[in-house]
């Protein structure tokens, strides 16, 4: 019995007959292979003809597990496998060994490929892909050049510019970012433009019923319809189509404010059916989770059934994808009414004339006026979020 140089607690390894033609005469050659693991092999190699256990042709060598070139685990059995592949496997676990520490056994199957990668944050390439479909869309285009158009508004009421200009003796840019907003506003209501056509579209292509739901669609319709043909009359009226008349442009803030309450209702029912679903998935996978551990004790007895296991755990995966689901929609929900919210700030301000009042009765006029564009730009970068949001999820 051939027993190797070990401490701690020997492990058993059967090791199948050595094929012939591997013999001690070729172990110079192997330079790779340590001192200790040549010996191994010339034992090896010498049991092809020699029983040493009286086992057939399996011979049990005791292989400490934290020796020098670690342990395998190696299946005996009748073939004329070469004993060589046995100390090849030791050989590679020896490659990692080292110190005297312990090593895990390496299963066959198994690949270091095979383990799973640390997540890593998305390349600057996706967002740029990202950011190019949104920029495709009327929509998109419209508000990345409202965050331009009223992060430029903001910039200009902090007086950064002027001080920076000072500092360096350089000129300032105040003036050309004061030119460019008008510009920016000019061309948010060009992107706009047509925009009546999706609310002919749904009054014209929908079936429509007689209930509640219907008649809110239908009359918050009716509401963009005629707020997207004012905005198109001050469009015109800014590029010369048309005379400009201030008429169109207030009753387009007035039923842009109206627009947003019926936008404000439709995203409070869905976020309070969101949260309706939440609680009831939320009930079925608690219900679940207590059915599923009997279910598995009595499969691991071997008294349960396989396919009520199965059907057990793929409702479970189910109900917890649906789950995922309905916290994201609840999400955008709120976040639609976040920026709801300063968008009627935004509008509530045009609509009421809270900053000519305020002026004319000597108050902060100016404060409140960067107060209503720091709203804007809120709303701005909130519906740019959604819209990113969405562009990714499809």
């Amino acid at each position: 019995m051939a027993i190797l140089p070990h401490t701690g607690t020997p492990v058993r390894v059967p090791v199948r007959a050595a094929d012939p033609k591997y013999t001690s005469a070729s172990l110079p050659s192997l330079t790779l292979f340590p001192a200790s693991l040549a010996s191994l092999v010339s034992g090896v190699s010498m049991a092809g003809t020699h029983s040493l256990l009286g086992e057939g042709n399996k011979m049990h060598a005791l292989i400490p597990p934290n020796a020098a070139f670690g342990a395998v685990a190696v299946s005996g059995g009748s073939g004329g496998v070469p004993a060589a592949r046995a100390v090849a496997g030791l050989a590679a676990i020896g490659a990692n060994a080292g110190g005297g520490r312990e090593r895990k056994l390496l299963q066959p199957d198994v690949k270091p490929t095979d383990h799973p990668c640390p997540k890593r944050h998305r390349p600057l390439l996706l967002r740029l892909i990202v950011l190019r479909k949104i920029l495709l869309l009327n929509d998109g285009r419209d508000k990345v050049l409202k965050i331009v158009q009223y992060a430029a508004k903001v910039l200009l009421w902090t007086r950064l510019l002027s001080a920076v200009a000072a500092t360096q003796r350089t000129p300032s840019a105040e003036k050309a970012l004061s030119a460019m907003v008008p510009h920016i506003s000019l061309a948010r209501k060009l992107v706009r433009f047509g925009a009546s056509l999706g609310p002919l579209e749904f009054l014209f292509t929908e079936t429509h019923s007689i209930t509640s739901s219907h008649i809110f669609k239908f009359l918050a319709n009716i509401n963009d319809l005629f707020t997207s043909l004012a905005d198109d009359s001050v469009t015109l009226g800014k590029i010369g189509v048309i005379n400009p008349n201030p008429f169109f442009g207030t009753w387009a803030d007035r039923l842009w404010l109206v627009g947003i309450g019926f936008d404000s209702a439709s995203s409070y029912s869905k976020l309070k059916e969101a949260n309706i679903q939440i609680y009831q998935l939320k009930e079925k996978k608690r219900v679940l989770e207590l059915q599923a551990s009997p279910l598995d004790d009595q499969h691991v007895d071997g008294r349960g059934s396989d396919a009520g296991g199965v059907s057990t755990a793929s409702t479970l995966e189910s109900i917890k994808m649906k789950l995922s689901n309905a916290q994201k929609q609840a999400w955008m929900c709120q976040i639609s009414l976040a920026k709801l919210a300063a968008d009627s700030i935004f509008c509530s301000f045009d609509v009421f004339g809270v900053v000519k009042r305020v002026e004319k009765a000597g108050g902060p006029h100016k404060q409140l006026q960067m107060f209503q564009d720091v709203s804007a730009l809120v709303a701005a970068c909130l519906g740019t979020w959604k819209l990113c949001a969405s562009v990714e999820n499809k």
